[in-house]
């Protein structure tokens, strides 16, 4: 699953991010959000940046190998 091609560019990524973001760290009052990203979707990988998430490392995820794990604290 993912965005369909025609609608990419638009920003809704980004705003849907940025609205997840803000609930879990504001209404659900969590510490921090951690997100993982497979190296080869750059367009997400630039969404987490663009929404203020910062890259901590790399993780072995299940039936991904490895991924680039993003980190937002509160």
């Amino acid at each position: 699953m993912g965005m369909q091609s025609n609608i990419g560019g638009n920003g809704y990524a980004i705003e849907a991010a940025k609205a997840v973001l803000e609930f879990g760290l504001t209404e659900l009052n969590l510490d921090e959000i951690v997100a993982a990203v497979n190296y080869e979707n750059v367009a997400s990988d630039k969404v987490l940046i663009r929404i203020g998430m910062h890259y901590v490392g790399d993780i072995e995820w299940p039936d991904q190998g490895i991924v680039k794990k993003y980190r937002i604290k509160s």
